[in-house]
Order: C-alpha cells, then structure tokens, then sequence
C-alpha cells in the first residue's frame, strides 16, 4: 500500500527511516496521515482515499526528526508533566500544537529540497492561522483580572501558528503586534523560544542542544503563569 505515496522524489528518506524504525503500514478511514510508537515499532496510518506522496512525505519528515534526535514535541510534553509551575495549567494539546508548528518550520525546507510543490506540503497550507474570532477571544479573556485559561492557551497557540505559517500569502503583522500589546511579558517569552528555535540548526547543531533552550522557556513561562494566573486565583480563593 505505502509504494503509491513511494517515488524518486522520497524514496531515500523512506529507505532511511526504515533502517531505524520498523514501520507497520495500516490503513485508516480518516483522510490524515498519522503515526504513533509502540514498544519498538511505528504505526503509520494511512488513509484509504485521498492520500498524496506529498502528505505521505510530510508525515515521514515528522519522523526524520526523531530518527536525529530532534524529539521537540515529545521533550515540551514531558518538561510540561514534569514542571509544577505548568502542569495544572496547560494541556499536553497545547504542547502538541506548539511542537508541530515548530516541527513544520524545520520540515519544509527538507521538504522543498525533495521538489514537492510547497502548498501541497500541509492540507491545512490555504487555512488562515488566526481569524478575527480568535482575536476577539484572546482579548476578551486577557483584558481580564486573571487572565482566562483558555485565553492564555489560544494566545500561545496562535503567536507559533502564525509565526511557523508555511503560506507566504499570509500576513500577520497586525495580529502579532497585537499580541504583543495585550501582553508583553507573555508576547516576549514566546519570541525569545521562537527566535531560538529559528537559530537553531537541525544539521549542524548537536541534536539534543535544543533542549537547553526548550528547559528555559518553559521554566519562564511556568514563572509568568504562577505569577499572572496561581497566585492572584489563590489570593480570591
């Protein structure tokens, strides 16, 4: 089944990842790719209708990371169950968004180099990030004394949404120039992790020294949620 996504374009990197996982193909009734790891084996969901070798290739790319030791989303979700100042804050999804905005950002240009066609890359490529409704909730919920839970965690979803958009038809200036009016202290955390992240050289860099700079900014952002959210809900309380 898997050889129809298969071409000269990807077949390397499919002949790669098979040197270090052993790769289960099964077949699914939903219309996206997805994987998940058991004990040492990879599942990799494929669709039964509708899938591409772009979107196939997208889905091994998440995996090439993980075979170089760039395991940013699962690192992020464990420094969330492991850091008191978060946990009973966020939401592993959270997490899980944030790492796939920041595993697309390194996914695309390997994906380039492989002569796909850039708007075939994500199913969501022609999807605004962040429309005026999610504006309006973020400054609902954080104009707030105590700023809304779920305001806070769309606030952070967005500002990485918006920042990893892979369509360059897209423009958020606006709206991240906004962000950063509702909350500096928050908007400042967030690009300090992004710029990092941007510099951060997936080739040359030593596999794991993402997580230095991961550790610091979720221990900021743990500081800023106990400072902004905890205390002042344990002051009323």
């Amino acid at each position: 089944m898997e050889m129809q996504f298969i071409d000269g374009r990807n077949r390397s990197l499919w002949e790669s990842i098979n040197q270090h996982f052993r790769l289960r193909i099964e077949n699914h009734s939903n219309h996206h790719f997805f994987h998940y790891f058991k004990d040492q084996e990879v599942y990799l969901f494929v669709p039964e209708e509708g899938g591409t070798p772009e979107l196939f290739t997208h889905e091994l790319l998440h995996l090439d990371l993980i075979v170089n030791g760039v395991t940013i989303t699962s690192y992020l979700k464990d420094r969330l169950r492991n850091e008191p100042l978060l946990h009973w804050t966020f939401s592993e999804n959270l997490f899980e968004q944030i790492g796939n905005c920041l595993e697309h950002s390194k996914m695309l240009p390997l994906y380039l180099e492989m002569s796909f066609e850039r708007d075939l890359f994500s199913e969501s490529y022609h999807m605004p990030c962040c429309t005026n409704m999610s504006m309006q909730m973020i400054r609902s919920g954080m104009g707030k004394e105590i700023p809304a839970r779920a305001s806070i965690d769309l606030f952070i979803h967005k500002f990485f949404a918006m920042k990893a958009c892979l369509n360059p038809e897209f423009n958020y200036e606006v709206q991240l120039e906004e962000l950063r009016k509702i909350n500096e202290e928050l908007y400042a955390i967030l690009d300090q992790f992004w710029q990092s992240w941007e510099a951060f050289d997936i080739s040359n860099s030593p596999c794991t020294s993402f997580k230095l700079f991961t550790y610091d900014f979720m221990h900021r952002l743990g500081t800023w949620n106990i400072l902004n959210v905890y205390a002042k809900e344990k002051m009323r309380a």
